[in-house]
């Protein structure tokens, strides 16, 4: 008999959207590193199956994460882990996942799109996911005014500081599909853990397609 999953990684489903919205808003509250989305923009990305979760055996919230697109340039971000959750291999399977799909279901390499993930100068905790896991290289700094990301965390100026990661091609598609062919069905203290993906999608598909990426796209 199959042990009962102890973490399941999934979609937002979008009828159950403004539960995991609320989940959001209550970590961002707390963390000025995050950017706080409004309830519309979380349920269009929830809608359009953008939002990627994992949740314990009883539906508690574990962690989120979402990719979204401004113009030619796609972003994966809003990763927020519970504190009680970390260093379990939570956020770097839930950044997996949300690349893994932007990848696989919007193809963007394809039409010359980019691939981006933002954070905060202050803030460390995604770096070794988005650097190591994702192998995703540093692109510039950035200096945004605060007026137009609201709830984070300014300097004396008004300015958010940060710093831009961009998708590195061949290595970001390669690491990716590895992790797709090893996926240990298990959170790192052993416990079980579940991915589920959209019908008829499995990882082995999603390695398939990105070894064909990195081979088209690379040098």
């Amino acid at each position: 008999m199959t042990a009962k999953a102890a973490c399941v990684f999934a979609h937002v489903d979008p009828q159950t959207a403004h539960d995991a919205f609320r989940w959001h808003r209550e970590f961002a509250a707390a963390d000025e590193h995050i950017f706080p989305r409004t309830w519309n923009d979380y349920e269009t990305l929830a809608a359009d199956w953008r939002v990627f979760c994992a949740r314990e055996a009883d539906g508690s919230y574990m962690g989120l994460a979402y990719f979204d697109q401004d113009d030619d340039t796609w972003e994966v971000g809003g990763l927020m882990v519970a504190p009680a959750h970390r260093g379990l291999r939570v956020g770097s399977t839930l950044m997996r996942l949300t690349l893994g799909h932007l990848l696989f279901e919007e193809d963007p390499l394809d039409r010359g799109e980019s691939v981006v993930a933002h954070v905060h100068a202050e803030n460390q905790a995604p770096r070794p996911t988005i650097e190591g896991a994702l192998r995703f290289t540093h692109r510039r700094t950035v200096q945004i005014p605060g007026s137009e990301l609201p709830g984070l965390k300014t300097d004396d100026a008004g300015i958010i500081h940060g710093d831009e990661y961009e998708l590195a091609i061949p290595d970001s598609l390669l690491a990716l599909a590895e992790w797709c062919e090893a996926w240990p069905d298990s959170l790192n203290d052993g416990r079980p853990a579940r991915i589920e993906l959209r019908e008829y999608t499995t990882l082995e598909m999603w390695a398939a397609a990105f070894r064909k990426m990195a081979a088209e796209h690379g040098p």
